[in-house]
């Protein structure tokens, strides 16, 4: 349990409500994909789910599942919040969980979401490169981002400096900002499939590292 929020693993029942998550977290957020788009990358979702690990978090006493995460080590490959619990830290659970265990975290957004670059700046991570197209060549430009615990305090929050009166300067502003910019909206891995499943995040980085003339 963390928090008001219970996390465990995902089962094999649980693939429809995580489809159901992430499809109303990127019709919510995803302006910029088609109905085509968003029915096409929920097949692939369906493929894709049961060969990741994936955590989910549901409402105590059984309730209903209103988030999930998958992650492979220190790299986030997913993370979507149902809408309905947005700013009430469903996401920041999933993701300190994660930090709990490594160091250093990644993870990739679309630069077209900045709802989600700037949910994840304030918890530390900075943007470290930029790819111009998905993995697939769409004109959907990646933004790469990294935190480690030197830039951050133990829940994966930036630590604030010390204001005047003791209190640190922005913490009331950021909490309402969390709660305006809704919790976790992260599509990662080069579109809201967040296909970072382990072969195409390896042939990315063959193919830039090609590009750049790289071993």
């Amino acid at each position: 349990m963390t928090g008001r929020w219970h996390l465990r693993d995902a089962r094999p029942g649980d693939l429809e409500d995580l489809v159901r998550v992430w499809r109303r977290a990127v019709e919510a957020t995803h302006d910029f994909l088609t109905p085509g788009d968003v029915d096409g990358f929920s097949e692939q979702l369906r493929r894709d789910l049961p060969r990741a690990a994936v955590r989910v978090a549901v409402a105590p006493g059984g309730g209903a599942l209103v988030g999930f995460l998958a992650a492979r080590s220190g790299e986030v490959d997913m993370l979507f919040v149902d809408p309905s619990v947005h700013g009430r830290g469903v996401g920041t659970a999933l993701l300190e969980e994660v930090a709990a265990r490594h160091p250093v975290l990644t993870v990739e957004v679309n630069e077209q979401n900045p709802v989600a670059r700037a949910w994840y700046e304030r918890r530390g991570f900075v943007r470290v490169g930029r790819s111009a197209t998905d993995a697939d060549g769409r004109p959907f430009p990646i933004l790469h981002l990294r935190r480690s615990v030197g830039r951050c305090g133990a829940a994966g929050i930036r630590a604030p400096m010390t204001g005047g009166r003791g209190e640190a300067p922005g913490d009331r502003r950021d909490e309402a900002l969390d709660d305006a910019a809704d919790d976790a909206l992260s599509e990662t891995d080069v579109d809201p499939t967040g296909q970072a499943l382990h072969n195409e995040a390896v042939d990315r980085k063959e193919r830039s590292a090609e590009e750049h003339g790289g071993s």
